[in-house]
Parts: C-alpha cells; structure tokens; sequence
C-alpha cells in the first residue's frame, strides 16, 4: 500500500498474477489511474481482455457536502456516498477508452 495517489503495489500484482494467472483487483479512481499509468492503457485492456486481471471500482467513496455554500451558514459535512446504477446510455467500449485516456493524461 502506498499513499493516496498510488494506492497498489504494482509489483505485488504482477507476481500474485505470474503466481496464479488471474487476479481480482478492487480499485478507487486513484487505484484505476495507477495501473493505467503504470501499465499503459494497451497492456491494461490486454490483461484484462485475456482474463489475466479483473478490475471492480469501489461502489462506495468518500466526500464533503456543502451546505448553504456561499452564505454565512455554510456549512461542511464529511460524507460517504454509493454508486447504484450505471447511467443511461452508457456504452462499454466508450466509457473504458474516455476514462483510460483520461487517467493517462492526469
């Protein structure tokens, strides 16, 4: 384990995959955006299109909400939040190469 921005110990994971040639990994966007770079977009989606590697995101995440933002009362509360569904319309194929794009560039 690492620090926020680089939550995986990449070399742990390739050897748990040498080891037992799939693996499960559960990620937050940090998590994602770490195999990403540290793979690359192409081998990531390799691994995971030759079910060497499985990636779950994290239903569930942190945050603040702001109350009454920009008044006096403003007020902040920590909070945790839980993905439900997936949005209409959204396509596989797109979702995964915006994103992967997306993460590389950060």
């Amino acid at each position: 384990m690492g620090d926020a921005h680089h939550p995986l110990d990449i070399g742990f994971l390739v050897e748990a995959m040498l080891f037992y040639g799939r693996i499960d990994v559960v990620v937050s966007r940090a998590g994602l955006g770490q195999l990403v770079r540290a793979f690359g977009p192409e081998l990531l989606l390799e691994f995971l299109g030759r079910d060497h590697m499985a990636v779950q995101f994290e239903r569930n995440f942190t945050g603040v909400v702001t109350e009454n933002h920009g008044t006096p009362l403003e007020t902040y509360m920590l909070s945790i939040a839980q993905i439900d569904r997936i949005l209409k319309g959204w396509k596989p194929d797109r979702f995964v190469n915006t994103s992967l794009k997306e993460l590389v560039e950060k």
